[in-house]
């Protein structure tokens, strides 16, 4: 495969990637903006009016609720120990190819993998406090006046330019994992390259 055809695979959203940014997004707007949200809703009184049906203390304390944030949580210990025991593996099977091989080669890839790391690393801390201080901050605002004036075209641009900004901040986030792990896709890069 030529270098540019691996460039567009890294820069590419996969559909995991962008279905989970674009739900992050979405996220992240609608929390930083529920106050305007909840008050400009047609449905306003059903939600926090004085006759509202839904309220969080009848939420939690339904047993399905309860149920659900169980299982939620059990996936995520679930899904830590899985990676954690799947690392140990392929630290052993590093350790056993490193006792089989030259060693000395072997340490010189390590060695430019870990400058490589380390330069990544390092880029994208200063990208994320470059976000936080300044791009983040910037998509909430404007997605905030969007919000205020929602039915106006005005408003849809900024909404939409706020949420799309945000998107690609996200993305770019997605980049620097991928170039942190070395690999073209966080997850499925084999198949990627493959087909």
């Amino acid at each position: 495969m030529e270098r540019r055809s691996y460039t567009k695979i890294l820069l590419q959203p996969s559909v995991s990637s962008a279905v989970c940014s674009i739900v992050l997004t979405v996220i992240i707007i609608a929390a930083a903006n529920w106050n305007k949200i909840s008050e400009s809703l047609f449905f306003h009184e059903y939600i926090s009016g004085p006759d509202r049906v839904v309220s969080l203390g009848n939420i939690f304390s339904s047993p399905g609720v309860n149920n659900v944030l169980i299982v939620i949580g059990a996936l995520i210990i679930g899904g830590t120990f899985y990676f954690l025991l799947q690392s140990r593996q392929y630290i052993t099977q590093g350790r056993d190819a490193w006792q089989l091989q030259e060693a000395a080669r072997l340490r010189g890839e390590r060695r430019q993998r870990m400058h490589i790391r380390l330069i990544v690393l390092a880029s994208w801390v200063a990208f994320s406090i470059f976000c936080i201080k300044l791009f983040v901050p910037f998509c909430l605002l404007a997605s905030e006046v969007g919000l205020e004036a929602l039915w106006q075209w005005q408003g849809i641009l900024y909404l939409l330019f706020g949420t799309l900004l945000l998107w690609f901040i996200l993305h770019v986030h997605v980049i620097f994992a991928r170039l942190f792990l070395l690999r073209l896709r966080v997850f499925g890069g084999n198949q990627t390259i493959i087909s």
